[in-house]
């Protein structure tokens, strides 16, 4: 084992993580980057066999007592619960978040980002895009040109944004949802699937239909 890999833990054990696992272990086919110790979740209280040799080591709260220099990826599809799992962080300076992409993603000319986001398979990301911290892109997912995005938003399977699409922090794109070009989206929306938002949206609200139309939450 290469001796500069990147101990890395992922936090949840569930269908998300090991979809999170199986992308560490495409990103190292390519480069050896990461060693997985395992994976972290209060659902489990004792070690336990997750997928191919790598175990659940038990609660969360198991990370704190770790003290070397350590990645951390999130393996929940709930933006609200990783927010509340890294303010628990906080403190935790050993601890950083790196940004993981598939290799099978494109991303496109003058793409940037902050830390912690995850790009899964077959996404395409155009050019001039920029995203903030612990954004989640599911499989074939698509960003269009001039897109601006904040924090700890998910977009799940196959979610099309179009260009100069402005989006803000904690917001929720179920499968197959998209939006039209020069929309904004505010905080914390939930977009349910097979959803077409063809305006901008405020904050706290959840959208479904072709075209979209609010919905209590």
């Amino acid at each position: 084992m290469e001796t500069n890999m990147r101990r890395i833990a992922i936090v949840g054990a569930g269908g998300l993580a090991q979809e999170i696992w199986d992308l560490i272990n495409y990103i190292n086919l390519e480069k050896q980057q990461f060693e997985i110790i395992g994976f972290y979740d209060d659902a489990f209280s004792e070690r336990t066999k997750i997928i191919g040799e790598t175990d659940c080591l038990g609660p969360v709260s198991l990370l704190f007592e770790i003290k070397e220099e350590l990645s951390i990826v999130f393996g929940i599809a709930n933006r609200k619960v990783v927010l509340s799992i890294l303010k628990k962080f906080g403190e935790k300076k050993n601890f950083s978040y790196p940004n993981l992409v598939h290799p099978k993603s494109d991303l496109g000319f003058n793409f940037k980002m902050g830390h912690g986001n995850v790009i899964t398979s077959q996404c395409q990301i155009t050019v001039n895009v920029k995203l903030g911290n612990f954004n989640f892109f599911n499989t074939n997912c698509c960003v269009g040109h001039n897109v601006e995005m904040g924090d700890f938003n998910c977009f799940m399977p196959r979610v099309q944004i179009s260009g100069d699409v402005i989006i803000g922090n904690l917001n929720e794109f179920n499968m197959n949802s998209s939006i039209v070009q020069g929309k904004k989206v505010g905080d914390q929306n939930q977009i349910l699937a097979n959803t077409l938002l063809t305006k901008s949206i405020k904050n706290q609200r959840k959208y479904f239909g072709i075209p979209a139309k609010r919905i209590d939450l």
